[in-house]
């Protein structure tokens, strides 16, 4: 893991709490782990094979991340204690998404050109029409009127139906729910695309790719003018 800090909130399970930063930021290895520091070593005891949270400051306004973790290993030095922890399989791909956020652009969709957008259970049913607030590779920012479909809220996994415009074939995405909350008289909710359960995800990057490139070109020439 890297030297990069990444500023994170521990918490036990009875909600005792501390600030770490976790070694090599948002990146996890290939069993799913990360390493947290504790610059106080006793400001937070974890017990080994226990539950722990992580809370991840959102980025840009975006709301925090919250993940589960079990505690795999603890070392104490001398000023600092470091935790190796497990990040749950469902979550994991909620923290690669929190990186990619930082890497991959974002674009807003225009008024007289809006990415039309279906949310519904992977099966099509509990659907309804959201719109579509801003978009990337990795997720979008989705706007939707109350009252909330709190089953669909229960699905492992969404489906999200995007269809951009000019295009006649919607891209059929899987997607997680990151965070949700009141935006005035609205509901906002995040949603991260899963790369390995969405058919023809490469294709999907692609096309998603490209669109979010023309929008923040011409948003960018229009500035100039």
């Amino acid at each position: 893991m890297s030297s990069q800090r990444s500023i994170v909130m521990l918490r036990d399970s009875a909600g005792g709490e501390a600030q770490a930063h976790l070694l090599g930021g948002e990146q996890v290895d290939e069993e799913g782990r990360v390493c947290a520091v504790l610059d106080d070593a006793g400001s937070l005891v974890l017990p080994l094979g226990g539950e722990a949270e992580l809370e991840l400051q959102g980025s840009d306004g975006e709301p925090s991340l919250l993940l589960h973790a079990r505690v795999i290993q603890h070392r104490v030095g001398r000023d600092a204690a470091w935790y190796v922890l497990e990040i749950d399989a469902s979550d994991r791909p909620l923290l690669a998404t929190q990186a990619d956020r930082r890497v991959h652009d974002r674009a807003r969709p225009s008024v007289v050109a809006p990415v039309e957008a279906v949310l519904s259970a992977p099966d099509g049913t509990l659907a309804r029409a959201v719109t579509v607030k801003d978009l990337s590779e990795s997720g979008a920012g989705l706007v939707l009127r109350p009252p909330e479909e709190l089953t669909l809220l229960r699905q492992p996994r969404l489906k999200l139906a995007l269809t951009l415009p000019g295009q006649d074939n919607p891209l059929d995405l899987r997607a997680r729910l990151v965070f949700r909350r009141l935006a005035g008289p609205l509901l906002q909710y995040g949603v991260a695309f899963d790369a390995y359960t969405s058919p023809n995800f490469e294709l999907s990057r692609e096309r998603l790719a490209n669109w979010v490139g023309e929008r923040r070109s011409l948003q960018g020439a229009r500035r100039a003018v």
